[in-house]
């Protein structure tokens, strides 16, 4: 698996495998985040992917909106999984994140959620 987001050093890859993926976006989810009772505000992401659900990638609409996330699987992988682990990474490399999720796409929360906590 390889996973590239707009906050890594490394924009050549990122750039690279924006580009396996192509056609309309699906909602994924909104939800809100907070810095400080100050410093709040919502973020919707949504996805697309290759049709061999391998080939995976995340759009932020919030300001700007811009792809953020971008992964590679070695394996055919379930929206939950894939999205989970991507939006993990996303926060973790200290882009958009969310703490609380408002609303979601056609997907099983539960399943999402789960792989979500376990990464």
């Amino acid at each position: 698996m390889t996973i590239a987001t707009y906050v890594d050093e490394d924009t050549a890859l990122f750039d690279q495998m924006k580009s396996k993926t192509s056609g309309a976006w699906e909602f994924l989810l909104c939800g809100e985040w907070t810095q400080s009772p100050y410093h709040q505000g919502k973020v919707e992401f949504h996805y697309r992917n290759t049709n061999s659900k391998k080939n995976w990638a995340i759009l932020s609409l919030g300001f700007p909106k811009r792809i953020a996330v971008v992964a590679t699987f070695d394996q055919p992988t379930v929206i939950e999984e894939a999205c989970s682990i991507m939006l993990k990474t996303l926060k973790r490399r200290g882009g958009e994140f969310f703490d609380c999720i408002d609303e979601t796409g056609d997907f099983e929360y539960e399943r999402f959620e789960e792989a979500y906590e376990r990464g």
